[in-house]
């Protein structure tokens, strides 16, 4: 159905009321004016001369102007209060489309951002009121969220660390048990890992100790790195060794291109390729391979916490569903961002485009 504005609606409305009452009023005039006017018979003259009339002549009557200038003046009225009422609703629908653009541009780190109030107070002073307060209260959820994130994971790490130890010293002591504490090991390496994963999501401490990264340097220790997994599947790894330096944490965004990397490789086919391509002129990295393709209903969400799209492998998914996530978190803080798109015939490419300050 096509869409059609509330100031379209509001003006078409109006217009609609404005015409039954000028129409009924030319109506009402019009038939007073037909029992007001009293109707005169114009009798034919002739000339001197009998036998030859003089032409006739038969002016329009009063109430046929009047008619006609009723009319007239009604299109009139109409088609300027038709005008004016559209002017004067979008005046007046003015502070809607105010609220409107601030809710669309609304952000999770920009909720407790208030709106500027109306200066009239009326149903739309309440409102903006009513959603500045939503706002507040929807930060306080997402805070006491991350608190009791951070907190948790930060008391699993020594109970996994101990039960680690424990099952390690078990090995070495009883060689019997080592094949049954590696499954236990494993499981608990990969408790390990979506522990020290929530820590860094949820850290909001600001970047330190920042240094020249030579991203291009960086990619090839972690071609080094995967290499074993890559020779797994027979996939070719392609690092640009174009120059590319970015002012950053090492360490942070080492961990972005290891998730990258290692993506590119747990979902990309078979005797293909993965590749890491450097734009230093446009400031932009493409991370591709040649695998199965991302659905685009999934694209909006895959950089979201723990959403694992489903399309994008036969088996099912290895991670915890913060490898993008993070990637997108850590790129935000370096004032970058993760863009992804598909490679014809098949394939990915994730797109990081780093901003100047």
């Amino acid at each position: 159905m096509k869409k059609i504005s509330l100031q379209l609606r509001l003006t078409l409305l109006s217009c609609f009321l404005l015409a039954i009452a000028c129409m009924s009023l030319t109506l009402v005039l019009n038939l007073s004016a037909v029992k007001m006017i009293t109707p005169q018979r114009i009798l034919p003259a002739y000339s001197s001369d009998a036998s030859i009339p003089m032409t006739r002549i038969v002016p329009a009557t009063s109430h046929q102007l009047f008619k006609l200038e009723s009319i007239l003046a009604m299109s009139c009225i109409i088609l300027f209060g038709s005008s004016i009422t559209y002017l004067l609703v979008g005046q007046a629908l003015k502070p809607i489309k105010r609220l409107t653009y601030h809710a669309q541009i609304k952000k999770v780190d920009t909720l407790t951002k208030t709106i500027p109030l109306p200066s009239m107070h009326d149903e739309i002073y309440d409102l903006t009121q009513a959603f500045n307060n939503m706002g507040q209260h929807l930060e306080h959820s997402f805070q006491l969220q991350k608190y009791f994130s951070a907190a948790v994971a930060h008391e699993l790490r020594t109970p996994l660390a101990s039960m680690q130890t424990q099952l390690d010293v078990d090995s070495l002591a009883h060689p019997e048990n080592q094949h049954r504490n590696q499954h236990l090991i494993k499981q608990i390496q990969r408790l390990s890992t979506l522990v020290d994963d929530l820590l860094l999501f949820h850290n909001e401490a600001p970047l330190t100790n920042l240094t020249q990264t030579p991203l291009h340097l960086l990619c090839q220790d972690l071609k080094e790195e995967l290499s074993s997994m890559a020779i797994e599947k027979n996939i070719t790894l392609h690092i640009s060794d174009t120059p590319f330096f970015i002012t950053g944490s090492d360490r942070l965004l080492e961990r972005v291109f290891y998730n990258l990397l290692h993506n590119g490789i747990q979902h990309g086919l078979n005797d293909t390729s993965v590749g890491v391509d450097f734009f230093p002129e446009t400031q932009t990295i493409h991370i591709w391979n040649e695998g199965i393709t991302i659905a685009d209903q999934d694209k909006p969400f895959i950089f979201k916490p723990f959403f694992q799209a489903p399309s994008t492998s036969t088996h099912k998914p290895k991670g915890n569903g913060l490898g993008l996530a993070i990637c997108k978190k850590i790129l935000s803080q370096h004032n970058a961002s993760i863009s992804v798109r598909d490679t014809p015939p098949n394939g990915t490419v994730f797109i990081i485009c780093f901003h100047k300050n």
